[in-house]
Parts: C-alpha cells; structure tokens; sequence
C-alpha cells in the first residue's frame, strides 16, 4: 500500500477531507437547526413590535446568545467535520475577517465590543451558513430549506398583510422601537411619507426578505402541483409583492426586474433546441419580453394598490392622533416618493464620495466593521457623512453614529482596506466564473439553479445600495450565504451527477 505524502496528511488533520464530513452526523444536524432558528430569528427582529415586546423579557439578548451558540458550533467543527472549510474559496473569505481584524487593533481605541460582536458573526455566516449544503444529503437538504421558507413565508406574509391593512387604513406614526438601545430616536411606522414602512425596521431590510421570499414562493409554486399548497403560496406572494411597491425601496424593486430577465432568458433557453448563436438570440429576446410582461404587471399592480385607501375605515376627514404625523392619501393616485425629487440618490452620492475620499486613512487594513464611524467622526467632523447626522439627528449622533457606508462593497473597503476589497472581488469574480461556466456548459438547468442565483443577484444587487453581505449580521446576508452555499454545492463538478438538470 502507498504511503500517503506528509504534505497531503498534515492537510487532511487541518483541514479535513470529504469523508470528514460524516464524522459526526449530529454535529451537522445541530448547525442546520442553528442556521434555521438564527434566520428566522433576525427576521422577528425586524419587526418592530417584536422587539419591543422582547426588550421587556430575555428573550432580547437571543442574537447575542445565538453568537455564543454560533462560536461554539464553529470551534466544535473545526476538531472534528471540518466542514467550515468546505465551501469553495472560503480563505479568502477568512482572509477578508483576519484583515478586518488586524484594522480592529488598529483602532482599538475606540472600543472592543462591537468589532467582537460583527467579527464574530461574519466569520459565524462562512464556516456555518456557507458550508450548509455540504453537511447533508440532497434530499434532506430540500427538506430543510423547505421548512425554513415554510416558516419564514408565514411569518413574514402575516407581517407585511398588517402593514399593508396600515396603508390601507392610512396610518402613520413614529415611536421608539428599541427602548434599550443606545439609539432612542424615534423610528417611522405605518404609511408616513408617501411609503410604507409598515411595522418594520429598517425598511430596506425588511422589502429585501419580501423580495428574496417572493422568489422562492415562484420557484415552489412551479414545483407543488396541490392546490391546498399553491393557494397560500399565491395569497402570501400578493402580499408580499404589494409590500414591495409600497415601501418604494428602489433596490428590492430593480433586483425583481433583473430576476425577471434572468429567468426570463434561462426558462427559454431551456425550451429553445436551436443552434448555439440563435438560441442565444432568441433567449435574450424572450429575456426582454418577461422583462416587459413584468413591468407591465409591476405597473398594473400599482394601478390597483392607489384604490386600496378608498375601502379603509378611515378617511382624510378623521381626525389624527395629536402629536402624530399626518399620512400621506393616495386618492385615486398612486403615492409615489417625493423625497427623491430633488435628490435621486437618496444622498447616497454624497455618502459613498466621502468614504471613498478617506483611501488615506482607510490605507490597506481598513477602519474595522466596528470603530469606523467612531474614527470618522473623531478625525474628519467636517465631512458630509458626520455633519448630517450632527445636524438632522442629534440622538442618533449622541449614540455615536454617522452615516453609515450604504453600500456593502464599500463596507469590505472601508472595513479591511484594499486588501478586504480586493478579496471580496476575487471570490465574487471565481463565483461568476463558475456559474456562467455552468450555465453555458449546459443544455438546460434546472429550476434550483435559477432560483439559487437570482437569490444571491439579489444580495449583491442590494448591496450597491446598502449596507450588506461583508461585516453585517441580518436576515437578507444570511439568506445570500446559505444561497450562495446551495449554489456552489450545484455547480460542484464532484455533484453534478446527483443534480442532474429538471426541465423548467
């Protein structure tokens, strides 16, 4: 018998093999159960009542409890399955978090805590999340992935139905949401500036975990042919889509219109048996087609939506609680935003100028996830990005905080310097690699393939416009890496004889 190579046998005691995987079965059963209740878990901590109504019990420290948990998991992984490094090109990943990290004693001054508590759970969503789809069979994978979106879609359905009845209704109110928070500032509510920002926060937030479920319930609906399950999959998708249009979150909107084109453009070129440079034409003019059909049902459901407030109990005449805002009535119209009118982006320009700007201070390490707006705000007042907030919103000031970065490439930038940038585009570059390679070097795909990659366009479409993915611990970030996990197992060439493609 062959001895094997010592290189190749102090590999496999750091970090592991395929068969390591198996080693322990519970353990994966235990970091899957985690990776469901985690998720479902910061869902319910953007909805504002729950986290009012948790701030009263113990329940309220459940995201740091679940770090702990989290840590626990990983460190237990790493001396037995290993299964934390199983994801493709997951060092560099880390890479990106050690960077960050070296930028946290950097700026250790100005505090420990909260680049602790970020770093933890960036590190927590690679080894835990990412890794998912290679912790069991595919069978039971589908299984899983189909009761987390059970339960989320419910949950998530309920929620935005209670804030649509609030567009409805024409309420709007602001309130504290998170009365032991450092931030005390009061949090808009309901249907208040021509949006609806219903019971949740943030918005953004909340209109992408609309969005991201909205897709799935598409994909499932193809796939379950009982009527008694297409039913609440219709119902809760009018729901969510409503919620989508209402909150006029621009981000989660255009991520629809993309998914649109992309499954637009693979479901006919899954139909079309033409020749390589035809089918590729016709598929992108079907592509432009759904694109079309979309806008047309996107704009019809707007048409709908503007009639909604004439069936509420209350009208413009009724008269509003004191001390609360007035909101805004559609009649007849739909309410479009106006505080873009002048400002299309949302001061977004003037936001990513300024952090763009500190590339002296920011160097090849970074800030940190953490100390960035206590360093920006201590050595660069003047700027746009502290000067706002100063002025607009002195509590959230007072809390420490700045504009943050909106934009989650950025935060890799400004958070682990050009080092954490030019990791992140690397694995984001191998990723598009691989998936076009898997696309074009198919007949067809199957509907899990499409479904998996709209999910994480979506994420990194959201993340041009807020912050996300790298150094964010959040129900839409978590989404994207189990997402990104289950594409990346597919797309395995090793798999690709147990994910035979499904006609779509």
């Amino acid at each position: 018998m062959e001895k094997e190579p010592a290189n190749k046998k102090w590999q496999t005691v750091l970090f592991g093999d395929s068969n390591s995987m198996d080693r322990f079965p519970l353990l994966n059963r235990a970091i899957l159960g985690f990776v469901a209740v985690s998720t479902v878990v910061y869902c319910l901590f953007l909805i504002a009542p729950v986290v009012t109504f948790l701030a009263k019990t113990p329940l309220y420290h459940a995201q740091s409890f679940l770090g702990i948990l989290g840590g626990l998991l990983l460190c237990a992984d790493l001396v037995t399955n290993k299964g934390l490094w199983r994801g493709p090109w997951c060092v560099l990943l880390y890479g990106i978090c050690a960077v960050a990290a070296l930028a946290s004693v950097r700026t250790i001054s100005y505090g420990v805590k909260d680049n602790l508590y970020i770093l933890a759970w960036s590190v927590i969503q690679i080894a835990l999340f990412y890794s998912c789809a290679w912790r069991t069979s595919r069978e039971k994978l589908q299984k899983f992935c189909s009761l987390l979106f059970a339960a989320l879609f419910f949950i998530w359905a309920v929620a935005c139905a209670i804030s649509v009845c609030q567009y409805i209704l024409q309420i709007g109110y602001l309130y504290v949401v998170d009365p032991l928070a450092d931030d005390i500032s009061t949090a808009r509510q309901g249907f208040i500036e021509n949006r609806l920002f219903g019971i949740f926060n943030p918005l953004n937030h909340a209109a992408y975990i609309s969005a991201m479920l909205l897709t799935i319930a598409v994909y499932y609906f193809r796939r379950k042919e009982k009527w008694y399950v297409r039913l609440p999959l219709v119902l809760g998708s009018l729901i969510l889509l409503s919620h989508i249009i209402l909150s006029g979150s621009r981000s989660a909107q255009v991520s629809l219109f993309i998914c649109a084109f992309f499954v637009g453009f693979c479901v006919a070129r899954n139909r079309l048996p033409a020749p390589h440079l035809r089918r590729l034409l016709l598929s992108c003019g079907a592509a432009v087609l759904s694109l079309v059909l979309f806008w047309g049902g996107f704009s019809g459901s707007k048409v709908i939506l503007a009639q909604l407030p004439s069936i509420g109990i209350i009208t413009p005449d009724d008269e509003s609680t004191p001390g609360s805002p007035t909101p805004s009535t559609p009649s007849g119209q739909f309410p479009e935003r106006t505080d873009l009118d002048d400002n299309v982006s949302n001061n977004r320009f003037a936001i990513w100028k300024d952090y763009l700007g500190l590339y002296g201070d920011v160097g090849l390490i970074g800030l940190s996830p953490g100390n960035y707006m206590s360093y920006v705000r201590e050595n660069h007042p003047e700027l746009y990005i502290v000067r706002y907030i100063r002025e607009n919103y002195p509590e959230k000031f007072a809390a420490g905080s700045i504009y943050h970065v909106h934009n989650g490439y950025l935060m890799a930038y400004v958070s682990a310097g050009f080092l954490g940038i030019a990791g992140a585009a690397a694995f984001l570059v191998l990723y598009l690699i691989r998936v076009l390679r898997y696309l074009f070097g198919r007949v067809r795909v199957s509907g899990e393939f499409i479904v998996l990659c709209c999910l994480v366009g979506m994420g990194c479409v959201c993340a041009m416009f807020d912050k996300a993915l790298f150094f964010m611990d959040s129900a839409p970030t978590f989404l994207f890496w189990l997402a990104i996990g289950l594409l990346m197992k597919l797309t395995d060439k090793r798999a690709c004889a147990d994910h035979a493609a499904q006609s779509v």
